[in-house]
């Protein structure tokens, strides 16, 4: 290694390089793995945990966001049919006189288009 600094050991520098990689790495990551991997090779290079600490707690920010898209696609996806209606009555009457009131738009836009052919 050419860059190395006086007085810098070739571990000292492969530790300084896997950690500059971890800092790179951590504001961008946006899955777990991509800085578990990281922080991986920076622990196998030498770097003390200490160091490590503030990657360590963004994969815990990137697990738990991870975590709670899946919980929100589950629930999307296991959705049933107007669930709030089971817990607020008022709901299930707005639907039904919503409904009721469709029909009867319906129904006169209907009477009022063959009154308008019929008088044609």
């Amino acid at each position: 290694m050419e860059e190395q600094t006086a007085g810098m050991s070739e571990e000292d520098a492969e530790r300084e390089r896997v950690l500059s990689r971890v800092r790179i790495i951590m504001p961008i990551a946006t899955i777990p793995h991509e800085l578990e991997v990281a922080i991986r090779a920076a622990i196998d290079a030498g770097v003390q945990s200490e160091q490590l600490h503030d990657a360590e707690r963004r994969v815990q920010l990137l697990r738990a966001r991870a975590s709670a898209h899946d919980q929100l696609l589950v629930a999307i996806a296991t959705r049933a049919q107007g669930p709030c209606e089971k817990q607020f009555p008022v709901l299930r009457n707005l639907r039904s006189r919503a409904a009721r009131l469709h029909k009867r738009m319906k129904s006169c836009a209907w009477k009022f288009r063959s009154k308008k052919h019929v008088s044609s």
